[in-house]
């Protein structure tokens, strides 16, 4: 390796995908004490450390304003560039369009449970009354009617869940740059933050029961008009 006036020799110890701190597509890590040491004994120079990298306690972020306090040092804070890149225009429109695109699923999804399960009994009104006429309860029609419609509606949202998630490990990445709308290094990685995640479900699972609910509560009425029904069209 050229090092100043002269080379130096290298031994790869492993390689990494990306090194931080830099964009460079090629960087090397190297030991500084034993760098000197050759490149000092063999060429006299010496090179003066221009970047450290500390190691924290518990809390980074108070090491890092403790280091920022000393004079003469500029720290790079990756909870403040965080902070920073939270606040720039394109990711913040990018993060509006993405919720509000959530939400618009959401609302969609909770609209097509809610005329599923009222088309599903309107339709099965007539089954369950020749059901009711050969001795089921209406308590029990009502009950296969809200689980059935929970289980329709338990499998939407594991496979809407599994769609979403592909979704997010595509197209967040692309959408993820830095200040000057270039690729940030290293790539940035996929994290599920599962309490929202588990909220949404749970929530449209609730809605799913509250609905079969109140439809089977309205069906127990209308079973008995379609019990004077049966056979008038035969």
């Amino acid at each position: 390796m050229s090092l100043g006036q002269g080379e130096v020799g290298v031994r790869i110890a492993g390689s990494v995908s990306a090194v931080p701190g830099t964009e460079d597509a090629a960087a090397l890590l190297a030991d500084l004490p034993s760098l000197a040491a050759e490149a000092f004994y063999g060429y006299g120079e010496v090179r003066q450390p221009q970047e450290w990298w500390l190691a924290t306690g518990p809390d980074p972020h108070a090491t890092a304003t403790a280091a920022a306090a000393l004079p003469g040092i500029e720290v790079l804070d990756r909870r403040a560039a965080a902070e920073e890149a939270g606040r720039d225009p394109y990711g913040v429109g990018a993060r509006a369009a993405l919720f509000a695109a959530a939400l618009g699923a959401v609302l969609i999804a909770a609209m097509g449970i809610g005329v599923d399960i009222r088309a599903t009994a309107r339709r099965r009104i007539g089954e369950l009354a020749v059901l009711h006429t050969l001795g089921a309860s209406p308590r029990l029609l009502g009950r296969s009617l809200v689980a059935e419609q929970t289980f329709l509606a338990g499998v939407g949202v594991l496979v809407g869940l599994v769609v979403g998630i592909g979704v997010a490990a595509t197209m967040a990445p692309l959408v993820i740059l830095t200040p000057a709308a270039g690729r940030p290094v290293p790539e940035p990685l996929l994290t599920v933050v599962w309490s929202p995640v588990g909220a949404t479900a749970g929530g449209l699972l609730l809605l799913t029961l509250v609905l079969s609910a109140s439809v089977a509560l309205a069906a127990r009425q209308r079973m008995i008009a379609a019990q004077l029904r049966i056979g008038a069209d035969a």
